[in-house]
């Protein structure tokens, strides 16, 4: 089967204001075609944080945020735990049913968050630094670029496409041909893994 592929790019991707108005969410993608909050498999959005105050909670959900601009904030959990998100580019991850409250280090932050719902799937965000060509795994769903520019292309189907910042390409699980990035210097971009446990049907 031939392989498809999605780019959305950076200049395409609609603010949704919060309840509270302490910041607003870009969606990127999210899996399976459709769905919403209460029966994504993976969802995948950059949060603009402008002011301190709790994060909201998603039962069932393993949740992974990466400062990508900004000072950071420090985030409290419920169990008097802290972790401070000042390194851009380095993976955090949490379960979303904890209570966490951020509190903002100096202004504003941009921050990329993976959510995935454990009952069906499961994954984790890796991180590509140094330049060069790279062959994605087989289970890779998503190549974001976090700063620089990368060119994605498979050996049969999709010919290359280029990805500048905050622009991503969400793969259709049927991919079987390899993927290969190749990183530009002074890049960084997140490949997104995602193991499904049972098959919904739909793709975004």
């Amino acid at each position: 089967m031939k392989a498809r592929m999605i780019v959305h790019r950076a200049n395409a991707l609609v603010a949704t204001r919060w309840k509270n108005d302490g910041g607003a969410t870009r969606e990127i993608a999210a899996y399976p075609l459709g769905s919403g909050f209460d029966d994504f498999t993976w969802r995948v959005s950059i949060a603009d944080v402008e002011t301190d105050g709790p994060f909201s909670r998603f039962e069932g959900i393993d949740r992974t945020i990466v400062l990508l601009d900004g000072a950071g904030m420090s985030l409290t959990f419920n169990d008097a735990s802290e972790h401070v998100l000042k390194q851009a580019f380095v993976p955090f991850e949490f379960v979303g049913e904890a209570q966490v409250s951020a509190r903002l280090i100096d202004g504003a932050t941009q921050d990329f968050n993976l959510m995935i719902r454990r009952t069906v799937a499961r994954g984790k965000l890796t991180v590509m630094r140094e330049p060069g060509a790279f062959a994605l795994a087989s289970d890779v769903r998503m190549v974001f670029v976090a700063r620089g520019s990368a060119t994605l292309g498979l050996e049969v189907g999709l010919g290359q496409t280029t990805l500048g910042v905050y622009d991503a390409a969400v793969f259709d699980d049927s991919v079987e041909e390899p993927i290969q990035a190749v990183v530009s210097a002074d890049s960084i971009v997140f490949a997104v893994h995602i193991e499904e446990i049972d098959e919904p049907a739909g793709f975004a």
